[in-house]
């Protein structure tokens, strides 16, 4: 502040010991007007003038003097202890200020932190969603995947069941079905070759017996040369299909020929017929079984040979019917599944919706299904429906799990984002605050508040990752910075919950110093 005297009661207290002065020597001057004046007179005239003046100058005019002086000199001092005061005075408000700043700034990002980790929260919320939305949709595939494989198996039986149609009843036809169960995936074709050169072999056994029962007269050359050409076929190989080639068949087969030449030599015709009749319906039923079994040997169906030929004689439309069942409801499934896969991202509640509608028409269907095939003893086709039941078990409880999770994530989710979005609001308002903050402690808003005096206050940023300015780098060891042994240069800033201001005020210097951490190279 600058400090200017006033002189105006100094000059007042001069004209007024001027003025009585003059009073005096004008009173003195009338006493000694004669122009007949002495020297002694002169010298008394002199004498009373000067001892006026001199007496009116200590008595008067000095002490009153002094006086103003005094308390001038008091009225300064006082001035100045109140100027350097009101110095340390505006010093400490523009560290409060400083300090309040920091406190706004770590409050942000302590609140910009605490905004990241909540927005971290809500996008692990929407990641469990989604995985909930795909642990739906690969649950929904995997029940599909087994609707194809069941629909894939009903395919195979409709095959068969197809062949079979076109078989005689015989009895030799299903003693032949269910001896054959055990050849059921046997079969190893790599001796395809062999295996469809005994199916010509067989054929060539089945014309001989045909011709036999239409030539009378050389019927015996006949059955000797069939039995030889049934002998002729000996396998050294022992596999499955040779096994029961030889156990169920050629020993049945010369078994014929044998009674059959013991009757032509009886000459019991009729007996002859009704032998050859039978070995007949015998060979041919063998000849058909044969076909499909190498026309058709990786069919997972055919152990289910006999009960699907019981089944077509005792309910001729059962596995159709049951088919369009089926075929219905994995129509729906194959749909569902298409659709999702067209969309770029599946609908939780959509989803959830269809796979409700299909678990409350389809589940109890299959249930049914699979309860009534039992009872035909399609044991096959019984346990993929039971495979199917299970999928539609678990799907069920997966849904009502994963319902449950997404209810509690989607709450979550809502409950994280009002908070932040209360948080924006308060960030909004410390923002605001720090920049008024910050703008009110530049050197050209505080001089036009202090007006008359030298304020100046020196910003100095703190921002991890970078390194402390070199002409501040006495404050480390002045305040006792912390460090931390890093690997990057020396003197990185690595936390700060603020920043640094130097404040001078006249001659009051003061420094806001925030709590930091600097890194020193190991």
């Amino acid at each position: 502040m600058k400090d200017n005297l006033k002189a105006e009661n100094y000059l007042q207290n001069l004209e007024h010991f001027l003025f009585l002065l003059r009073k005096e020597v004008d009173s003195l001057s009338r006493q000694y007007q004669s122009d007949t004046l002495s020297t002694e007179d002169l010298d008394h005239y002199l004498l009373a003038v000067n001892s006026f003046y001199y007496r009116s100058f200590q008595e008067k005019f000095w002490p009153l003097y002094q006086k103003e002086i005094n308390q001038e000199v008091n009225n300064l001092l006082n001035i100045k202890l109140q100027q350097s005061q009101l110095s340390k005075y505006v010093a400490a408000l523009i560290k409060r200020h400083a300090h309040l700043f920091n406190q706004v700034k770590t409050w942000s990002n302590q609140l910009q932190g605490l905004k990241r980790q909540i927005s971290d929260l809500v996008l692990s919320f929407q990641d469990e969603i989604d995985r909930q939305v795909l642990e739906l949709v690969y649950s929904l595939k995997e029940l599909g995947s087994q609707l194809r494989e069941l629909d894939s198996f009903m395919q195979e039986l409709k095959v068969l069941l197809n062949k079979l149609q076109s078989w005689p009843k015989s009895q030799q036809l299903q003693f032949m079905l269910t001896s054959a169960r055990s050849l059921a995936g046997t079969l190893n074709m790599d001796y395809s070759s062999r295996y469809y050169h005994m199916l010509k072999q067989q054929k060539l056994i089945m014309d001989l017996l045909n011709k036999s029962q239409l030539e009378d007269n050389i019927r015996l050359d006949r059955i000797k040369r069939l039995r030889q050409q049934i002998l002729e076929y000996v396998s050294t190989d022992g596999d499955h299909l040779d096994s029961f080639y030889q156990i169920q068949i050629q020993s049945r087969a010369l078994h014929y020929t044998e009674l059959i030449i013991l009757h032509i030599q009886l000459g019991n015709s009729s007996r002859v017929q009704e032998l050859l009749q039978e070995f007949a319906e015998f060979y041919t039923a063998w000849g058909e079984l044969l076909d499909l079994l190498l026309s058709h040997h990786s069919n997972p169906a055919l152990i289910q040979l006999p009960e699907l030929y019981r089944l077509q004689l005792s309910q001729p439309g059962y596995l159709e019917e049951l088919y369009y069942d089926l075929t219905s409801t994995f129509a729906s499934i194959n749909s569902l599944e298409q659709e999702l896969d067209r969309s770029p991202k599946a609908d939780f509640n959509y989803l959830c919706q269809e796979l409700q509608n299909l678990l409350q028409i389809s589940a109890p269907l299959y249930q049914a299904m699979a309860q009534e095939c039992s009872r035909h003893k399609l044991e096959q086709l019984t346990n993929r429906l039971q495979v199917i039941n299970r999928g539609w078990e678990s799907l069920d409880i997966r849904m009502r799990l994963i319902v449950e999770e997404y209810q509690h994530s989607a709450e979550l989710i809502k409950y994280n984002e009002k908070a932040v979005a209360l948080l924006d609001g308060h960030l909004i308002l410390l923002d605001n605050i720090r920049h008024d903050l910050e703008r009110l402690l530049t050197p050209r808003n505080l001089t036009r508040i202090w007006k008359d005096f030298d304020i100046r206050v020196t910003h100095i940023p703190l921002t991890p990752g970078q390194v402390l300015p070199a002409p501040y780098l006495y404050l480390l060891d002045k305040y006792h910075i912390a460090t931390r042994l890093v690997e990057e240069a020396d003197n990185t800033i690595l936390e700060a919950q603020g920043d640094i201001f130097l404040i001078r005020v006249e001659d009051e210097s003061s420094e806001e110093i925030p709590y930091f951490i600097v890194g020193r190279k190991g």
